[in-house]
């Protein structure tokens, strides 16, 4: 799994909380997503549009990239997929200066993208826009998370549940919060049945059996992220634990400082990873300078640096079955120093530990989230078109077959 851009992911939910909410189009309470085209939407890409959205060479052997089609100018950010199927939400604008991101899901097989949901149900200030802020397919299943204004003084955060095949749609939790501050929620990873987020106020981690009820107490951990892998999470917060949700049974894994020497623990079945900023103590998650990557083998439990090289690795990290994926800035001009003028997509095959550059494009390359293809492991990010105004085109790039190793 992962946790991903945990700086840039809160510095754009702050920014879309003051900014955005919800249409009053609405789909109607019995008609299933799947019927749920977006036929305002005169830009929503079919096979042919599909087809010729672009592909690009990435910097290493086995990797391909194309360029996921989006009905709007910009992709946004973040996205996630599963088998063939990828889901993000565009952003839209709107009149007075609103935006909506509603969620969105394309077919790679047939190239088609629709509207998930138009975010109707949110009590918004009217004329507003919705806004995701994070989002997790699995299966037949979508979690999202998504930021609105009930008032021109308060943001709200609502997290929802929602089935694909039958229509049928959960809200899981929501969270209100006055300006400045508001209110966020991100951090959604969904291995059915179990939920987990991370939302605020007050900023902690969540999680939910969606079967069951159950709400396991993860105040004991002091954790403001939980990543998870089947039943087993890492939490991130004063220190690194792996928790086993269903007994409730935790293993502390690395005391974290004060000063925020480590953060961004995911967990694959082989390995707990994190951002480890111990060979600079003087720089931290806010301002990170040579930032490693540091895992925990889960078989052996022992620790080992993974990612260690010159420059700044991070302060992204995603993690899922054999791969992790990362931003990095060691082909930057000033590569000690966070910057948006130069970073890449890396990435590392853990049984082989086998370090490959996903692109080699100029520019900024961010929002990196690894998932499960067809037959293959794929790596999604955006990258930054325009930075005023924000302009992302969404990347879906496959990750080469690998031998595990001996």
């Amino acid at each position: 799994m992962r946790r991903r851009s945990r700086v840039l992911l809160a510095v754009v939910a702050a920014a879309a909380a003051l900014l955005v909410v919800v249409v009053s189009a609405s789909v109607g309470d019995g008609e299933a997503p799947g019927d749920a085209v977006d036929d305002a939407n005169p830009g929503a890409a079919g096979p042919a549009e599909a087809a010729g959205a672009g592909v690009r060479e990435g910097a290493s052997a086995g990797v391909a990239c194309r360029k996921v089609p989006s009905p709007w100018d910009s992709a946004g950010a973040p996205a996630h997929g599963d088998g063939s199927r990828v889901v993000f939400a565009p952003e839209r604008e709107l009149p007075g200066g609103w935006y909506l991101r509603a969620p969105h899901i394309l077919d790679w097989s047939t190239g088609r993208v629709r509207v998930i949901d138009d975010l109707s149900d949110l009590p918004a200030l009217a004329g507003s826009g919705g806004f995701v802020t994070d989002l997790w397919l699995e299966g037949r299943r979508l979690a999202f998370a998504a930021a609105y204004n009930p008032s021109r003084t308060r943001v709200a955060a609502r997290l929802q549940v929602l089935d694909l095949e039958t229509g049928e749609k959960r809200t899981i939790s929501e969270v209100t919060g006055e300006l400045p501050g508001g209110a966020t929620m991100d951090g959604v990873t969904l291995r059915y049945p179990w939920l987990a987020w991370e939302e605020s106020p007050p900023r902690e981690a969540r999680a939910l059996n969606l079967e069951t009820g159950e709400r396991p107490d993860l105040r004991a951990l002091e954790s403001t992220s939980l990543d998870l892998s089947g039943t087993t999470g890492v939490a991130t917060g004063r220190r690194l634990d792996e928790v086993d949700l269903v007994t409730g049974a935790t293993a502390g894994i690395r005391a974290l400082s004060a000063g925020g020497d480590g953060w961004g623990g995911v967990i694959t079945p082989g390995w707990i990873a994190w951002l480890d900023q111990r060979s600079h103590p003087e720089c931290g998650w806010f301002m990170p300078c040579d930032t490693e990557i540091w895992g925990f083998d889960r078989r052996t439990r022992t620790e080992a640096r993974l990612v260690g090289s010159p420059g700044m690795h991070g302060g992204e990290l995603d993690g899922e079955g054999e791969w992790l994926a990362y931003t990095d800035q060691r082909d930057d001009p000033d590569p000690h120093r966070d910057s948006d003028r130069s970073q890449n997509v890396y990435a590392l095959h853990l049984p082989t530990m086998t370090e490959i550059r996903v692109e080699d494009w100029p520019g900024y390359q961010a929002w990196v989230r690894v998932y499960r293809g067809v037959g293959e492991w794929r790596v999604l990010f955006a990258e930054e078109r325009s930075y005023v105004p924000t302009i992302l085109d969404l990347w879906d790039c496959s990750l080469p077959p690998l031998p595990r190793g001996g």
